[in-house]
């Protein structure tokens, strides 16, 4: 289940959503966004292509660059046992709704 959806303009925070049990995002989202950010830019510097998915124990976090508009970020938070595929579906179907 995607719990957050979070998207940014150059690191600063556009507008998000909660779904379900991870409110401690709720209030540092701005730091979480640039944190983010700093991330997918680093990887991109370094190694030329951008960060998918972060596994953490409990959640994955899917980052997506938008290919329109590089400057958006595009970051879901999801529980740890849902489908990577069916994810990526629905974070392509919400870059496209939001651009």
């Amino acid at each position: 289940m995607i719990q957050n959806i979070l998207i940014s303009k150059n690191g600063i925070l556009l507008t998000s959503q909660n779904f379900g049990n991870c409110h401690s995002i709720d209030l540092k989202k701005d730091l979480v966004t640039n944190f983010f950010t700093v991330i997918q830019k680093f990887s991109i510097a370094i190694t030329g292509t951008p960060i998918n998915y972060i596994n953490f124990e409990k959640l994955l976090i899917y980052l997506y660059e938008d290919p329109n508009d590089e400057s958006l970020l595009y970051i879901l938070i999801t529980d740890f046992d849902d489908n990577p595929i069916e994810i990526n579906f629905k974070m392509h179907k919400i870059a496209n709704l939001f651009f």
